[in-house]
């Protein structure tokens, strides 16, 4: 039989009984079951009346730090914009390729335009990874004299 408190405030008594141990109702074998330490429940009382030893209780360790939301989502963006900056490259050898590529007809300017598209939404989604950016002051205007 072992007895451990379950809380720091010693309000609970968790119980392990060996097959063929008995606790008030408690027949074993069980483990971890819980007894109130209140003085009208049956087995605290055998408890009490048979002067068991109750381990102290054994705080669980802290748990892990969490790593924080902010620098997990600023990682991910960090891991697009070098994904995006890495393609940036293959699209420029695609459009240099398009280029070079003697035109016939719809097709290759279909391809021309898609990889034009595809470079500037390659672009402005690295803009957007950026955040908002501070607003500049318009410039100031001369008026003319009279």
């Amino acid at each position: 039989m072992q007895l451990v408190w379950r809380n720091a405030e010693q309000t609970l008594i968790s119980v392990t009984l060996a097959a063929g141990d008995v606790l008030g109702a408690v027949v074993g074998p069980i483990d971890g079951a819980t007894v109130p330490a209140d003085p009208n429940n049956r087995e605290y009382q055998e408890i009490q009346r048979l002067g068991l030893t109750i381990a102290p209780f054994v705080p669980p360790p802290p748990p892990e730090p969490q790593p924080d939301a902010l620098a997990l989502a600023e990682r991910a963006n960090q891991r697009l914009d070098a994904g995006i900056e890495a393609a940036l490259p293959k699209i420029d050898e695609a459009d240099e390729f398009g280029r070079a590529v003697p035109r016939r007809g719809e097709t290759m300017e279909d391809l021309q335009a898609q990889i034009d598209l595809l470079r500037a939404a390659m672009e402005v989604m690295l803009v957007a990874q950026k955040g908002p950016q501070p607003r500049q002051p318009p410039a100031p205007t001369r008026r003319a004299r009279r």
